[in-house]
């Protein structure tokens, strides 16, 4: 039996040497694979730790651009609004411009119409000049002749007068003679 127990020893050490070789390759599958997934988790990390700093840097990139999208927002609306108040300044000026236009044109025509105007008046007062200078001629004239008219009339006058003074006296003498003749 010492045999059997050495052979049954010899196949347990044999089994046990067995058992230690599996063990072995087990622990040194499980270690190549615990050193591959820590290496694969350390890569992982890295990734992660490069993905948050990238997500960082996107982060930031991402508030930058949003502070530009708002400013470009802001300065679009802002040039929106001073287009439609430079088109409603450009409505307002054609408008102005219509209605300056339009009194120009009055204008030019007032000017036109007036310069006719005068032109007329200056040719009645031409008319009005001459026609003056003839009733002056007229009136003096006229005045002549009245002067003339009453020079003879105060001399026709006159000789009345002495006519008639004449005459009184005449009359008088007469009067004379026949109130001395009648008391005679």
């Amino acid at each position: 039996m010492s045999r059997g127990l050495h052979y049954f020893n010899l196949i347990g050490v044999l089994a046990l040497a067995l058992l230690c070789v599996a063990q072995w390759r087990e622990n040194r599958r499980v270690n190549f694979l615990a050193s591959h997934l820590d290496n694969i988790r350390q890569s992982q990390q890295q990734k992660i730790a490069d993905e948050q700093q990238n997500s960082r840097g996107v982060s930031e990139d991402l508030s930058q651009i949003k502070q530009q999208f708002s400013l470009a927002h802001n300065d679009l609306e802002e040039a929106r609004r001073e287009l439609r108040e430079s088109e409603q300044e450009k409505k307002t000026l054609a408008s102005q411009l219509t209605q300056l236009t339009t009194q120009r044109d009055q204008l030019q025509q007032s000017v036109t119409n007036w310069s006719v105007a005068v032109t007329a008046r200056d040719e009645r007062i031409k008319e009005a000049n001459r026609r003056i200078g003839e009733l002056s001629g007229q009136f003096e004239d006229a005045v002549r002749k009245y002067n003339n008219l009453v020079t003879n009339f105060n001399g026709v006058v006159g000789e009345l007068n002495q006519s008639r003074s004449n005459y009184n006296a005449l009359v008088g003498e007469w009067n004379k003679s026949r109130t001395n003749g009648v008391a005679k």
